[in-house]
């Protein structure tokens, strides 16, 4: 499983309204009810869940671009820490000899209820809070900074349990604006509209194509403006591994992961290419209960 590291997870926060995904998707909950359609936006990281009773996870990212400043350094070390349950409780992230992060995570219910992030060096503390409904589904993410409400996000989902509503609320708790999902379940494609404040729609909308396990296949972003189209098609594993990534009209910056698993069957190498160069590794060092 590969982990996302907490300083590029904060910038994420702060940038990205939808940064948010981020945190747990990897980690968490799953559902064999029905489809449970994955978010509108993903980590580039999406990987499939964890096997067997995993204690410590160790997530190094070498750089191999000869292009980057670090090319062939452990620029990132990510370290999960795990309870006999599953849970992670402890992750540590070192972005430097100096500098590092730590996160803890807090449970109620066997549902994640809150995450704080903390530093070593001046970065302000991070914590998320999570609400569910009576059907674990999240109804609320809160984020704050030093205790300071930084952003939320209220959802509202249908009767398979896939969002149909979002509403980002910023700084001052007013709503900022307010995603809609029309889900066609025949189709198995949802189209996302975003309304401001005041309900006025926006000029562009976003659309997706899901698998049978609910991983998004293609990707559309559709503006009034024909030179602002945006498509690219994601290619998975049966285990919902994400192998390859381009553009819909050509294979021009194509990404490509390749995998190497242990016997367990959980991931222990992830190598990306773009338009088959290799550009960065990631080794994972698993220790079991």
């Amino acid at each position: 499983m590969i982990g996302i590291p907490k300083n590029n997870l904060f910038k994420s926060l702060k940038n990205n309204w939808a940064g948010y995904v981020l945190i747990l998707m990897l980690l968490t909950f799953s559902s064999c009810k029905s489809i449970i359609i994955k978010e509108n936006k993903m980590s580039d990281d999406a990987v499939q869940n964890i096997v067997g009773k995993v204690k410590i996870m160790e997530i190094s990212t070498i750089n191999e671009s000869k292009t980057q400043k670090n090319n062939g350094i452990n620029s990132d070390l990510l370290i999960n820490y795990f309870n006999k349950k599953g849970k992670i409780l402890r992750q540590e992230y070192r972005h430097d000899a100096k500098y590092s992060d730590t996160t803890l995570f807090s449970y109620h219910k066997n549902m994640l209820i809150k995450a704080t992030t903390t530093s070593n060096s001046i970065s302000p503390v991070l914590t998320i809070e999570h609400k569910y409904d009576k059907k674990n589904n999240e109804i609320e993410f809160i984020a704050y900074t030093d205790k300071t409400l930084d952003y939320k996000i209220l959802k509202k989902y249908d009767s398979k349990g896939n969002i149909i509503k979002k509403q980002h609320l910023g700084k001052n708790d007013k709503l900022e604006f307010t995603e809609i999902y029309l889900i066609d379940y025949k189709k198995k494609s949802v189209i996302v509209n975003s309304f401001d404040s005041e309900g006025k729609q926006s000029s562009y909308y976003s659309q997706f194509e899901y698998d049978s396990q609910g991983n998004r296949i293609k990707y559309e972003i559709i503006n009034n403006k024909p030179d602002h189209y945006y498509c690219t098609v994601n290619q998975y594993d049966q285990d919902s591994n994400l192998l390859k990534s381009h553009s819909c009209k050509s294979k021009r910056n194509e990404l490509e992961y390749k995998y190497t698993f242990d016997a367990i069957g959980n991931i222990i190498k992830r190598a990306e290419y773009h338009d088959n160069i290799l550009i960065r590794t990631k080794v994972i060092a698993i220790t079991y209960w």
